[in-house]
Order: structure tokens, then sequence, then C-alpha cells
């Protein structure tokens, strides 16, 4: 729609009386009245195509109606409880237009943008002519037409510039929005992650498997995390891929190198290292010279398996929930690993401690029953009210059998030390393992 011109044209302002007359009706005065017609014409652009025509008044008292209702003045209640100025501004336009006008009611409507049986309903509570004199009186304070086009172009400026705010607070709002949205998905991913520090027993990854994979095991270290997620394969052999996140800085974290190209993961910088055997390993920095690596170890992945992987890892603070708290730990040992296990259904939530060093002591593994015990290869002992919690004893890294005395007195050093949750099958009363001694 063209720009209004800046000054008045002689046609307009020929024809504008009874539009004048109208807006002095609708507000009540004079400054009113000079206002409304110069914010209605520098407003409606559409007045520019009425030249030539017979009769303009209608669409100047449509777009002078339409401005008065969009106002202030015609959105509010005055306080003023006499006459019309007691009216609201659409019951008021509409006496106007029915007593001064002579506008029908479907017409009223139409210029109110409002039912016709509304429109009725507000007309029927006021005879007609009650305000007659009221609105004789102020149609006769129109302004004179000279006055609305020296008036004029001071309002056109007005009306540019609070669209120019307007609009620049829209595309700030807009920019906004699209921050929202494109710092989560576009900008966070590309942003080197907070390393963890070592020996804090939270994950400072997840992974978020798509529909048909599976995590069968997690686990955190002192110096890394582990996650184990299975993906189908072609003829039903599946496929593990091992996403890997050190938490101590640099590159000596990474594997041994073969063959290694640069490429990217995520916007951050990365390699695809080659160890021979066909066995690719992508590895990214996640954080500030901080490694995340993703292998398949049983069986060869092409790249692109390997970054639909690492698509999926998330860098933020998971914890890890136990159905058991240890409040202290034997005399020289300390964690290796907190975990829990998937793959099958009474597996679940465990920690391993590690004895001193050149002991010949036995691991200790808390969690779920294991199948050493059974064989007779290990010193058990279950807690809670199904016995789901057990403290196993097992032989060291060395193989060194457990023996027996020693077993039966560290089972009771850590049962000891061992608080249980209050219902072992209900994970909201459950601890986290950041509450383990270090």
């Amino acid at each position: 729609m063209p720009r209004p011109p800046a000054a008045l044209p002689e046609w307009l302002l020929r024809d504008l009386g009874p539009t004048l007359g109208l807006a002095a009706a609708l507000t009540g005065s004079r400054p009113g009245a000079v206002d409304l017609v110069t914010q209605a014409l520098a407003r409606d652009r559409s007045w520019t195509a009425l030249a030539g025509e017979l009769d303009p008044s209608p669409r100047l008292r449509a777009s002078v109606v339409r401005t008065f209702l969009a106002s202030p003045l015609g959105r509010s209640l005055p306080p003023v409880r006499s006459g019309l100025d007691a009216l609201t501004g659409p019951a008021r336009a509409a006496v106007v237009l029915r007593d001064g006008e002579r506008l029908t009611t479907g017409e009223i409507a139409c210029l109110l943008d409002r039912p016709a049986k509304r429109v009725a309903s507000d007309l029927a509570e006021i005879p007609p002519g009650a305000h007659d004199p009221e609105i004789a009186e102020l149609t006769a304070l129109a302004p004179a037409p000279a006055t609305v086009a020296d008036r004029f172009a001071d309002t056109v400026r007005r009306v540019r510039t609070q669209r120019g705010r307007r609009t620049g607070l829209l595309t700030a709002a807009t920019l906004v929005v699209l921050a929202a949205v494109a710092l989560p998905t576009l900008v966070l991913p590309r942003l080197p992650a907070d390393v963890k520090p070592a020996t804090e027993w939270r994950f400072s990854h997840e992974v978020r498997p798509l529909e048909d994979w599976r995590i069968t095991y997690r686990a955190i270290y002192p110096d890394y995390e582990q996650t184990n997620v299975v993906l189908p394969g072609p003829d039903d052999e599946e496929t593990t891929c091992l996403v890997t996140v050190s938490t101590v800085p640099g590159e000596e974290q990474l594997p041994a190198r073969g063959d290694s190209r640069a490429t990217s993961v995520g916007g951050r910088p990365g390699e695809l290292i080659d160890t021979g055997g066909n066995n690719l390993i992508l590895a990214w920095q996640y954080g500030d010279e901080a490694w995340a690596t993703v292998s398949c170890p049983n069986r060869p992945v092409p790249v692109a398996g390997l970054q639909q992987v690492a698509a999926t890892v998330r860098f933020t603070d998971r914890r890890q929930l136990l159905p058991f708290m240890l409040d202290a730990l034997p005399e020289g040992y300390r964690i290796r690993t907190v975990g829990e296990a998937f793959a099958e259904p009474d597996w679940g939530p465990f920690v391993v401690l590690d004895p001193p060093q050149d002991s010949y002591w036995p691991i200790l593994l808390i969690g779920p029953k294991t199948s050493d015990a059974d064989q007779g290869i290990a010193t058990e002992r279950c807690l809670g009210p199904d016995q789901s919690i057990c403290v196993t004893a097992g032989q060291s890294d060395d193989q060194i059998p457990v023996q027996p005395g020693v077993g039966r007195s560290l089972l009771a050093t850590v049962v000891r030390d061992l608080r249980l949750a209050p219902d072992p099958t209900d994970r909201a009363g459950w601890f986290d393992a950041t509450g383990l001694p270090r």
C-alpha cells in the first residue's frame, strides 16, 4: 500500500467536513477530533486511492471509526457516568452512527466488526434520539480541515517512528525466540562441555539411543566413563558399540594411533583412527583437551555408523542412583567402578572396590547376586527383603582365590557400613552415588 503524501490533497480537504463532525462526536472535543482524523489518515493509507470518487465519506468514516475503536478512548470506559461519556467505546460509536449518521444496524455492525445481534442488543437499551442534543453539540465542534492539514505531516512522522519501534521490538523478539531455539540445538552442542573432576561418581554424558537400540551397561571409572550400546544388524547379528568419555585432559587418553585423519563431530574437532584389522575409532574433543570416542570392536562399522552413535551422545550431568549407600570403605580399599547393568532383568546398579595394591586381598562387589558365589569361587552375603543386594568378595586381578576367613571378615566390615534404601525396588528413594566415600 502506498505511503500517504506529506500533505493532504485539496480534493480530500473539500470532502472532509462530515468526517470531522463524526470524529468530534466520537472523541467529545475539537483537539480529540483533530488527533483522531490525522491518526486515521496516517495509519490507513487506502484513502489515497479515493481520488475521483463522487463521495469518499463512507471510506473515510470507516477508517475513523476503526481508528477510534483501536485507541485508548475507544477501548476503555471513562470515569464520567453521564451522557455519551458513560458508554463504552463500541456503544458510543454505535449510538453516534445510528443517531448522527443515520446508519442501519447492519451497516453499524459492519463498521464495528461486531455481530449484528450484539449491536442491536446494545442499541435497544438506548432509545433513538436520547443523545441527539449532545451529538449535535459535539458535531458543531468539528475542526476546520486546514487544522487537520497542518497537523497531518507531524502525525505521519510520529506514526512512522512508532512503526519503526514496533518493528524493532518484533525483530528483537524474533531474534530472542530464534536464539532460544538455536541455543540448545545448534550452539550448545558446538561449545566445549565442562570436564568433570576425576573420581566424582556421576556421569557427565548420556547416550540417547534410537528406537531400536539398547543400552546394556554403563560405568564410571576414576578417569573415564563408558556406555555400551547395542545396535541391530543384518541377519539378527547385533553390533556392540562402546562410548568412552575421558575425564582426564590430554591426547594420551586416546588409543594408540594407526592411520588417522581429521574429522569433526557436532562441530567439534576430532580424528578418525584406524587401529588395524578394519577397526575404526571415532574420537573428538568434547571439552578442553578432553576426548570422547566411539568404537564397535565386535564387528566393522562404517564411518557413518560411528557418526550416528556419536550424534546420540549428550554431555550433561546425569546422576547414578544406587539402592544402597556405603558410608565408609574397608581399610586400604578404593572405588574402582560405579555403574549399572541392564542386559538382564535382575541386573542393576553396582559398585566395585579394589583392594590395597599388592595385598592379594579380594575384589569386593556390591550389587546384584553373582554366579561366582554359586560356583564356589567367591564369598557372598545378601541383604534386603528379597536378598537382592549382595556383597561379594571375589578373586583378585591376579586370580588369587579368596580365603574364607578374609572374605567373611571383609563382608562383615562392608555390611556394617552399608545402608539400604527403604524400598530397594523404588528408584525414587535411592541414593545419589556422589555421596560415596572417596
